[in-house]
């Protein structure tokens, strides 16, 4: 019997995580502005919540960090 594989909605993959100066900072990969506008602004990585903070267009990849500020919807 063949193994299926399922798409995960809303999920990005993360190219390198590491703690710089006691920060959280993700990268993912990311080839132009459109793609970095299309990218989800806040993230949760190992129950840490990064937001989005910006784009290398040398390096190719979005970057994002554990200090910015988020909000929450309240129902």
């Amino acid at each position: 019997m063949p193994t299926l594989a399922h798409t995960i909605s809303d999920a990005i993959q993360i190219t390198a995580s590491y703690i710089l100066e006691g920060e959280t900072v993700l990268e993912t990969d990311c080839y132009d502005y459109d793609h970095y506008r299309s990218l989800p602004a806040v993230v949760r990585y190992d129950g840490i919540i990064c937001s989005k903070t910006g784009w290398s267009s040398d390096r190719n990849y979005a970057c994002y960090k554990s200090r910015g500020r988020v909000a929450f919807r309240v129902a």
